[in-house]
């Protein structure tokens, strides 16, 4: 591989790690997670994007030296394709949230007047005018779908590039840890109350349908020249 198509791959790692890593910090302080501990208060990109660089951005640094610096070209495709599809099941949930407005079962069952259970089908139009008067945040309104839902599936497709990178950590290990850690992150999102089954379940059909995206580039891309 030339010069140019070695810069060009780092560029696209870079800012491929960069976002993923923005997307965690943004989930990580998230109301329905650790931003709990802060108060309920809205974070700005801001605070993502330095949360992110601080956390997350140097693992992908700390796992390319931990490699031995392994050049793999194979590998490095996987990985942009596997970024793109995980900057991708970022966006779709937040777009399904913004629209359906989903009142999350912690709030229905606070017994705020007016905030009822609604079916994943219905559209809650009244989200804006209740978040107001009960000074309640965004993502209280979030609940059809399960963005954890869809991490936790695509760990089946996240785990064996693990295992490429660090050839000594066994398949059968990462698949153990993968179904570990969507049984309880799934389980634990309705225990908190952040989501009801029907969220799970379609956040698990989504995670499903990228991963299936992910293995069909996956093959088409392998096997062309980078």
């Amino acid at each position: 591989i030339n010069k140019n198509k070695r810069i060009l791959c780092s560029v696209i790692c870079g800012y491929l790690a960069l976002s993923t890593s923005v997307l965690g910090a943004g989930g990580l302080l998230s109301a329905s997670c650790y931003g709990e501990i802060f108060g309920r208060r809205e974070f700005s990109f801001f605070h993502f994007l330095i949360i992110g660089i601080i956390i997350f951005y140097p693992l992908f640094f700390i796992g390319f030296f931990v490699g031995k610096k392994r050049y793999d070209k194979n590998l490095i495709k996987k990985i942009i394709i596997l970024l793109s599809v995980l900057t991708i099941s970022y966006f779709i949930p937040v777009i399904f949230k913004e629209i359906i407005c989903r009142p999350r079962y912690r709030i229905v069952s606070s017994g705020y007047n007016g905030i009822d259970f609604t079916p994943w089908y219905s559209l809650f139009r009244e989200s804006d005018f209740y978040q107001k008067k009960y000074s309640l945040m965004g993502d209280d309104f979030g609940s059809f779908f399960s963005g954890h839902a869809v991490i936790a599936t695509m760990n089946f497709i996240i785990f064996p590039i693990f295992n490429e990178t660090f050839p000594t950590i066994k398949n059968k290990t990462l698949f153990i840890i993968s179904v570990t850690m969507m049984i309880l992150t799934v389980l634990s999102r309705m225990v908190l109350g952040a989501h009801y089954l029907s969220d799970i379940s379609f956040g698990v059909l989504v995670g499903t349908l990228l991963c299936i995206v992910y293995h069909c580039l996956e093959k088409r891309i392998i096997k062309k020249e980078f």
